[in-house]
């Protein structure tokens, strides 16, 4: 198993840093080495393919720049859109609830005529038959009580 030891008091990314140099100066120095290398030379034929390539080379050095400009613009234009968005997404929400409440109220706002007919008319239907069950129940207990007492005063 190895094991990353680091002398006591010794910064790791400092000491990076200080063998290595800085990043951005090293990447310009090996764009710039890369370039000098493609330059067309005097007197040698082909000039106009390595003109291409150090064009090339010069527009794929200028990128990250052109990039780290561009990222400010980026962002802003996202937190508008994401603003744009929110807004939208409320908008839709509050024209749904608004759709449903009155979806609501027109359903509870005033029934058909003849719906309000039918129904009185089930209601009255319901009464009439718990009046002609509970009468039929006490016709029925009386009828119990007078066969029992006719029965029992019988005997």
């Amino acid at each position: 198993m190895a094991s990353s030891r680091q002398p006591s008091g010794v910064d790791g990314p400092l000491l990076i840093s200080t063998l290595l140099g800085d990043p951005h100066a090293n990447l310009e120095k090996a764009t710039s080495d890369m370039i000098h290398a493609f330059e067309p030379k005097a007197g040698k034929g082909g000039g106009q393919h390595k003109a291409a390539r150090v064009a090339m080379m010069k527009q794929l050095s200028e990128a990250p720049t052109k990039i780290l400009e561009s990222q400010p613009l980026l962002d802003k234009q996202l937190d508008h859109t994401t603003a744009q968005v929110s807004t939208t997404l409320e908008r839709l929400q509050q024209l749904q609830s608004m759709l449903n409440e009155t979806k609501q109220r027109k359903a509870a706002k005033t029934e058909h005529p003849i719906q309000a007919q039918k129904r009185a008319f089930e209601k009255e239907i319901q009464e009439a038959k718990e009046s002609f069950d509970q009468e039929m129940t006490l016709r029925h207990n009386d009828m119990i009580k007078q066969y029992v007492g006719t029965f029992v005063h019988a005997t």
